[in-house]
Order: structure tokens, then sequence, then C-alpha cells
């Protein structure tokens, strides 16, 4: 039996414009009525705001965040 890789985490922070970008593709492909676009654009993605992505060839797969209060 071989074994694949485990898929690692990628911190995508406040100044990570292409990953934001992906993943703001990537929620309403799990929640249908959510955007993070304009609240992205509002500039409410700051240094409180991390996700951790799963990424692949630019893509966000798989995703958890953390928000600071």
């Amino acid at each position: 039996m071989s074994s694949s890789p485990l898929p690692s985490a990628t911190e995508i922070g406040p100044g990570d414009a292409a990953l934001q970008a992906a993943f703001c593709d990537y929620v309403p492909q799990v929640f249908r009525r959510a955007s993070f676009r304009r609240w992205y654009e509002w500039g409410e993605w700051n240094d409180a705001y991390r996700a951790f992505s799963v990424v692949e060839e630019g893509r966000v797969l798989a995703n958890a965040m953390t928000c600071a209060r």
C-alpha cells in the first residue's frame, strides 16, 4: 500500500493578495450564499484574521480560520 504525502496548511495573511483571491473563490464553493469579497474590499482582512488553507496549484481546497479579538 502506497501512502500519499499529507497536505500542508498555508497561512493566508493580510498581505497575501493572490491567496486571498483564491480564498474568496473558495468560500462560495462551500457556502453557496457567502462571499468574502466585499469584506475583503472593505479592508477587514487585517492582522487579526488568519486563514489556514490547503492550497494546490493556486487553488484553496480546504480551510480553517482564526480571528483574534
